[in-house]
C-alpha cells in the first residue's frame, strides 16, 4: 500500500458493497479488517477510524468488530481499553464471520502482552494462534503479523511438527524489504552479516550481549521479510550497504 491506488481501490471496494449481496457480512469484515490493519500500520489512525465508524453498521455484535476496537486501542496506547474488548472476545461467545478472526485475537493479544513486557503471555498467546492457523488452515493473519510477532516467530524456525512447519512457510513468503525501516543499530549488525563473525564476535566488536545482538537480527529479519543470514546478506548487497 505504497500508493494512492491502493487505498483508493480499498476504499472502492468498501463502499461498493452490497449489504444484501450472499456472504455479504464476511466480505464486509473482510475488507474492514484489512483496510483497518493497513492504516494503523501505515500510520493512519484517522483512516482507521473512518473503517471503524463504518463497520459498526454490518458488523455490529460480531467478534470482527470487537477485534477491530481491541486493535483500534491498543495502536492508540489505550491499554486498558484494549483489555476490555480482548476480554469480550474470550468470554462472550461473539459470532466470527471469517475462520481467520480466531487466529487474529490470540495474535493480538500476543502484541499487546509484548509490548506490556509480559514475554510469557505473549508466547503462549502465539501457541494458540499458531495452533488455531494449523487447524484451519489459515497462514494469513500470520503472514500479516508486525515486526514484534515476527521476531517471536523466528525463535519457533528450528522446531518440529505441524506449528514450526507454519512458522517455516510463514516466514519464506518473502515481503517487501525494508531497509529503510532499520534503525541505525540494524544496520551496523547487517553491515557486518557479511563477514564469517560469529554472532557472539559481532556482539563483542560492537561491544553488546550476544542476547542483545541477537535480538537486533531477530528483529532485522523480519524487516527485512528473510529467514536467515544468507538472505539478509543478498539484501545489504542489493540495497548498497555493503561493497
Amino acid at each position: 500500500m505504497r500508493c494512492s491506488g491502493g487505498w483508493t481501490g480499498l476504499l472502492a471496494a468498501r463502499l461498493m458493497l452490497d449489504p444484501e449481496a450472499p456472504f455479504a457480512g464476511a466480505l464486509s469484515a473482510w475488507t474492514a479488517l484489512i483496510e483497518h490493519s493497513a492504516a494503523l500500520s501505515h500510520g493512519y489512525p484517522r483512516r482507521a477510524g473512518e473503517v471503524l465508524d463504518w463497520a459498526q453498521r454490518p458488523l455490529g455484535g460480531t467478534a470482527e468488530l470487537c477485534l477491530l476496537r481491541a486493535a483500534a486501542a491498543d495502536s492508540a496506547g489505550r491499554a486498558e481499553s484494549a483489555a476490555h474488548h480482548l476480554r469480550q472476545l474470550r468470554e462472550e461467545s461473539l459470532p466470527a464471520l471469517l475462520a481467520w478472526t480466531a487466529v487474529e485475537v490470540p495474535l493480538l493479544e500476543c502484541l499487546t502482552a509484548l509490548r506490556n513486557g509480559q514475554r510469557a503471555r505473549a508466547v503462549g498467546h502465539l501457541s494458540l494462534a499458531l495452533r488455531k492457523a494449523v487447524d484451519l488452515d489459515v497462514l494469513r493473519p500470520l503472514a500479516g503479523a508486525g515486526p514484534e510477532v515476527r521476531s517471536l516467530l523466528m525463535e519457533r524456525v528450528g522446531g518440529h511438527g505441524p506449528e514450526a512447519a507454519a512458522v517455516r512457510t510463514v516466514l519464506q513468503q518473502r515481503t517487501p524489504e525494508n531497509i529503510s525501516a532499520l534503525t541505525p543499530r540494524e544496520l551496523e549488525i547487517l553491515t557486518l552479516l557479511p563477514s564469517h563473525l560469529s554472532l557472539r564476535q559481532v556482539a563483542e566488536d560492537l561491544q553488546l550481549s550476544v542476547n542483545t545482538v541477537k535480538t537486533h537480527v531477530r528483529i532485522l529479519y523480519s524487516k527485512l521479510g528473510v529467514t536467515n543470514r544468507h538472505d539478509a546478506v543478498e539484501a545489504a548487497f542489493r540495497h548498497g550497504h555493503v561493497a
